[in-house]
């Protein structure tokens, strides 16, 4: 082989494709709130989501993607949420009282070190749109989880 044949030899690298980037949840904006009727479990993901530009905040961990469910209260009383988050997620379940375009934060939870997460609020009003906020904490993996809705039967008043 000649030294000019040598030096215009071309190199050939195979590199491995990227991975296919996950689609969005359908609930991933708040606009697109998956309407749940509790008592209700439901199974949802983080994966593929994304956090909007101007997204409804509380006042729990810092977050960076989240997927969002809506309800109706029925009756003026409690509601009881729990995140059930799989894996390694770090996740933060919040509560927003819905009036048209605003978002005012209820009550907010990080999950534990066993990933769960239990909100309890007494202040829901009868006839109120309502909507709960599952986010993955800044820093985070993506993953799936378990969340049940309840609302409690009235404590008994007494007589």
């Amino acid at each position: 082989m000649s030294a000019v044949a040598a030096s215009t030899m071309a190199i050939s690298l195979v590199m491995p494709a990227a991975p296919a980037s996950a689609a969005s949840p359908p609930n991933d904006n708040a606009a697109d709130a998956v309407r749940v009727n509790p008592p209700e479990n439901i199974k949802g993901s983080l994966v593929g989501a994304t956090e909007e530009r101007f997204e409804p905040r509380g006042f729990c961990s810092p977050t960076d993607a989240s997927v969002w469910y809506r309800f109706t209260a029925a009756a003026t009383g409690e509601v009881v949420a729990q995140l059930d988050a799989a894996g390694e997620m770090d996740a933060t379940l919040e509560l927003f009282r819905r009036t048209r375009s605003r978002y005012r934060p209820v009550g907010c939870e990080d999950t534990d070190k066993k990933g769960i997460a239990t909100l309890e609020d007494d202040r829901l009003e009868a006839g109120e749109e309502y909507a709960i906020r599952i986010g993955r904490q800044v820093g985070s993996v993506a993953e799936k989880f378990d969340l049940r809705v309840l609302i409690p039967a009235p404590r008994p008043k007494p007589p």
